[in-house]
């Protein structure tokens, strides 16, 4: 099953809702189950959307506008009472695009990673009064702060195109930082018991920031994902394919050799050289109908319904920047379930899509190119067109 969405930069799915944020400066929120879709929107025409975060009301979007706004997790409606944003009630705030977000565990505090190499951290108000919110800010680098995760409940991790880890307790306080040896720039921190942190290639560090491994990956990964049901795989989806990679956490972390380098005993080209001349990769490409970048990728349970069929399935849902949400079902005794009666209604068939719709998705090109027209204003800084005037006073 797949929507058209306007390329989208990031994604974050909660049931059989996903919620994008978009190149075009708006936050889509889709409902799996009917089609149906909300838009926010907030950010100066032409500003993507660079990333998103999530408290149990509000969504979080920050974008290359150097703003960060909020809406109701519900109905995409607008909070205009808080001002994550420099104005001449604040002049304390992002200068530089906004990379990155991540909101506490307790719920008490926004942080943002900037393009200058800034963290800030927000004060989240506890009533609905408008208030222009004071940033307390650190600086940990010149260069981008692409991630910040949760580490645990009183710290954060982060980084960027500096190549380097950084954890933070939650007064900004710099605790530890680790610089990866033969990483490019870090696009995403992942934590599931290890910290997993994507790059050009796959680097797992433990708790003390140390590298115990490193798989080698033909195309950058954008994302991860674990299966609940198979703990020895983890999904990671690439520039242009999803690789379905052999790994167990509570085996030996040296188990998989032939495939990555533990700790510092080889350097990335003589693991290189080992692959080339070893057996064959220990992965499985699992077709993904993209041929372009990867917004994101999630496995959540869902209800499938078609054809007199209904059954909870777990589905991989991903967007990408070809312009289309899709989802795909994990389980090959739920894809042959369904795939088997679809054949039966359209002869010929080997399709998972199960909406007749689905074939006809076309992309309005000249929609695109007045996006991309928008996009390179702003990034001149001369957009001429503010969605609230609100925010402009």
């Amino acid at each position: 099953m797949q929507y058209k969405i306007p390329n989208p930069n990031c994604q974050q799915t909660f049931g059989k809702f996903t919620y994008f944020g978009c190149a075009t400066g708006d936050i889509i929120k889709l409902d799996w189950e009917t089609g149906a879709s909300l838009t926010g929107s907030a950010h100066k025409d032409g500003c993507p959307i660079q990333c998103m975060a999530f408290d149990s009301k509000f969504v979080y979007t920050g974008g290359w506008d150097r703003r960060i706004f909020r809406y109701n997790r519900d109905t995409l409606a607008l909070d205009t009472e808080c001002m994550f944003f420099e104005s001449n009630d604040n002049p304390e705030a992002h200068t530089d695009f906004v990379k990155s977000l991540c909101v506490s565990e307790d719920e008490k505090y926004l942080f943002s990673g900037s393009a200058d190499g800034m963290v800030y951290r927000w004060e989240l108000p506890q009533t609905n009064t408008s208030v222009y919110l004071k940033p307390e800010i650190t600086k940990l680098t010149n260069r981008f702060i692409n991630s910040i995760v949760n580490l645990n409940a009183t710290h954060i991790a982060c980084g960027g195109s500096s190549r380097t880890i950084y954890v933070l307790d939650h007064n900004l306080k710099l605790v530890k930082e680790q610089l990866i040896q033969d990483c490019a720039n870090i696009s995403k921190i992942i934590i599931k018991g290890y910290i997993f942190v994507l790059s050009k290639d796959l680097f797992i560090l433990n708790q003390n920031l140390k590298t115990e491994m490193m798989f080698l990956m033909r195309n950058d990964p954008i994302d991860l994902y674990f299966p609940p049901n198979r703990p020895e795989l983890f999904y990671a989806a690439c520039e242009d394919n999803l690789k379905i990679i052999k790994y167990d956490q509570g085996a030996p972390l040296d188990h998989y050799t032939k495939m990555a380098v533990t700790g510092r005993n080889m350097t990335a080209e003589q693991v290189r050289a080992l692959i080339k001349t070893g057996p064959p990769e220990q992965y499985e490409i699992v077709p993904s109908g993209v041929n372009k970048a990867f917004c994101g990728l999630e496995c959540v349970k869902q209800k499938i319904a078609w054809q007199g069929i209904e059954k909870d399935c777990f589905m991989l849902v991903y967007g990408a920047h070809d312009e289309v949400a899709r989802r795909i079902f994990l389980l090959k005794e739920d894809r042959e379930l369904f795939i088997e009666k679809a054949k039966e209604n359209k002869e010929g068939s080997s399709s998972i899509d199960l909406d007749d719709d689905d074939e006809d998705i076309e992309i309005d090109q000249k929609k695109m190119e007045e996006i991309k027209y928008k996009r390179l204003k702003a990034m001149l800084d001369g957009s001429e067109t503010w969605h609230k005037d609100k925010f402009d006073e």
